[in-house]
């Protein structure tokens, strides 16, 4: 509902309605000073922002009968689930969640009603502020309802996990051509994954798709078997072995997208290669060059949006060298870094002790800091937080409030496995850039150059002649590990995604999410199973 003409059409009927004469100028007699045009014109400038509610009328039915539809396949969901289990928890969020559903589709009968009222009346009729605000309450409820229904659902099927999960996994599922539910609701056995994915009619789409977008970390390197059956040695090597049959399909197309900022393109490309990934002869340069081009990391993009906005005298906090290289690539030199090129190593005045005296010396150094770029630093201390704030606080009170940019938006990351077998979790980019905009109340925004960021979306649809990437969503598919990054940057391309559970997150998470931008088209438990 978020773009749609009825939610355009209540912001612009409670500005309106802010904008009406008061009592006194709409009954001022002529010769007042305050008087007004006739009734009449008064009437035909307040209908000029309601003659888009007809389209508003067409468009709200339209979408209502849309969601009728899918309302019936999760009636199936909810039926079939009620039936597998005797669960009063469940029985009651199921009960609840089909009442709101009747309530959502009620509020939009209401509001059509509503609209067709007021874009039907009669010239010489009134459009008043009372009219309006009925208008605004109903939009209102038809949201808050959307909202419930979804809130029940996730209850339901978090309370139907737990209270037989056997069961349910023992109904028939109803198909749907885009099954985010059937990984919501569905058993956490991998097994069944696997079967759906090979009798469902799932593997065959995936396979007839062209391009192919891959996260690195989870998905490639640094991943884990959810059943515990392969060691991640043995588990890599069967993920590699079916991307290489991808790359060497000369109709399919392969991209590598990563928030990992610590290194260049041509260095990711150099370490997947050392993971036996075909890319050729990469001494090469024309071959190297080829497969660089099909690489994209966080780094790259943020260097990108710097250029853009015109950006020269950064300050870059980041524990590699990555970031600075695709910075000097596209023209960025003059930055302030706390990585030293020369020795490889952190500067030592940054690991020092945070007090007045370093951050008054550091502050004297920073002068004429135009952006703070908050890569995805490994070494990152309180000094380098604490001079980052204040570089921002020093720029907002002289009136010229210099950005935060962050690489990536992830709250975590894979550092590997440890020798008992468990995961071992990173510190995310996002987190770290969040600790500094936390230094501020309210929070200080931050621009993300990683998935899901508007920057990197806006890369990816651009032509290739232009500088983008030229992918067509229709025919793609986003290979990740992450729900809050690769799948919700997978729907907001509007491509197919693939969740697999061998990196961040687990299927716990996706059953958990009650966000729909978080949920899968597919569930794997990893890339081998393909």
């Amino acid at each position: 509902l978020k773009g749609s003409n009825p939610i355009r059409f209540a912001v612009e009927a409670m500005k309106h309605a802010e904008e009406e004469p008061s009592y006194e100028e709409q009954t001022a007699k002529p010769g007042d000073l305050h008087a007004v045009a006739p009734r009449e014109k008064l009437q035909e400038s307040r209908r000029a922002k309601v003659d888009t509610m007809q389209e508003a009328v067409s468009e709200l039915r339209q979408m209502r009968e849309e969601q009728a539809q899918q309302t019936k396949e999760i009636r199936m969901l909810l039926q079939t689930a009620q039936s597998a289990t005797a669960a009063s928890e469940a029985r009651s969020d199921a009960k609840a969640a089909e009442k709101h559903l009747e309530d959502t589709f009620k509020a939009f009968e209401k509001m059509c009603g509503q609209l067709g009222d007021l874009a039907n009346r009669r010239p010489s009729e009134a459009v008043t502020r009372e009219d309006l605000a009925v208008m605004i309450s109903s939009v209102g409820l038809a949201m808050r309802s959307v909202g419930d229904t979804w809130c029940n659902i996730s209850r339901f099927c978090a309370a139907l996990q737990q209270a037989a999960p056997e069961a349910l996994a023992e109904q028939p599922r109803h198909e749907r051509t885009w099954n985010g539910l059937d990984a919501f609701l569905g058993s956490n056995k991998l097994e069944k994954l696997r079967n759906a994915w090979h009798t469902g009619g799932h593997k065959q789409e995936f396979h007839d798709l062209k391009t192919f977008i891959f996260d690195c970390d989870g998905v490639l390197w640094n991943v884990t078997d959810p059943e515990k059956a392969l060691e991640p040695d043995a588990l890599q090597a069967k993920i590699i072995e079916r991307l290489n049959a991808l790359l060497h399909d000369e109709s399919k197309r392969v991209l590598f997208l990563t928030n990992n900022s610590h290194e260049t393109r041509e260095g990711f490309i150099k370490k997947l290669a050392k993971y036996k990934i075909d890319f050729g002869d990469l001494t090469d340069k024309d071959n190297l060059a080829r497969y660089t081009g099909n690489m994209v990391t966080a780094g790259f993009t943020t260097a990108g949006l710097m250029k853009n906005r015109g950006i020269r005298r950064p300050f870059v906090l980041t524990s590699t060298a990555g970031i600075l290289h695709e910075m000097e690539f596209v023209g960025v030199t003059d930055y302030i870094s706390t990585f030293d090129l020369e020795t490889g190593e952190q500067k030592p005045k940054y690991m020092e002790k945070f007090c007045r005296d370093s951050i008054e010396a550091l502050m004297a150094e920073h002068e004429g800091v135009d952006a703070i770029v908050m890569g995805w630093d490994f070494n990152l201390t309180t000094l380098k937080i604490g001079l980052a704030a204040n570089l921002l606080r020093w720029s907002m009170d002289h009136g010229r409030q210099i950005p935060l940019i962050t690489c990536s938006s992830d709250s975590s990351g894979v550092l590997g496995t440890s020798k008992s077998g468990e995961e071992l979790r990173a510190v995310g980019n996002g987190a770290m850039g969040t600790t500094i905009a936390s230094c501020f109340d309210p929070m200080l925004p931050q621009i993300f150059c990683g998935k899901p960021s508007d920057a990197l979306l806006k890369l990816m649809q651009e032509p290739e002649a232009g500088g983008g990437y030229g992918v067509d969503p229709s025919t793609a598919v986003m290979i990740g590990d992450a729900i809050e990054t690769d799948i919700e940057f997978a729907n907001k391309c509007g491509m197919r995604s693939l969740f697999v559970l061998s990196g961040v997150n687990s299927m716990r998470d996706m059953q958990h999410s009650g966000d729909p931008r978080r949920w899968a088209t597919w569930v794997l438990p990893s890339f081998a199973d393909v």
